[in-house]
C-alpha cells in the first residue's frame, strides 16, 4: 500500500467515523467505501467514492444533523 493509499484510507476512516458520530449516516457510509477502496487498491471504486462524497457535500452543505440518529 503506498503512501497515497494509506492517506486516502485514513481519511475515509476519519470521515465515516466523525459523521457517524455527528448524526450523518450516509456521509459515514462514504466515509466507509472511501477507507475499503483505498484499502484495497481500487481506483475505479475509489473514484466512484470520491463522486459520492462531491455529491453529498454539494446536497447538505450548512445541514444540521439530526441529534436522534447519532
Amino acid at each position: 500500500l503506498s503512501a497515497d493509499w494509506a492517506l486516502v484510507e485514513g481519511v475515509g476512516h476519519r470521515i465515516a467515523g466523525s459523521s457517524a458520530t455527528f448524526g450523518f449516516p450516509e456521509l459515514s457510509s462514504v466515509g466507509e467505501t472511501l477507507e475499503a477502496a483505498a484499502r484495497a487498491g481500487d481506483e475505479t471504486r475509489l473514484r466512484e467514492a470520491l463522486s459520492a462524497l462531491r455529491k453529498w457535500v454539494d446536497e447538505n452543505a450548512g445541514q444540521q444533523a439530526d441529534p436522534f440518529i447519532a
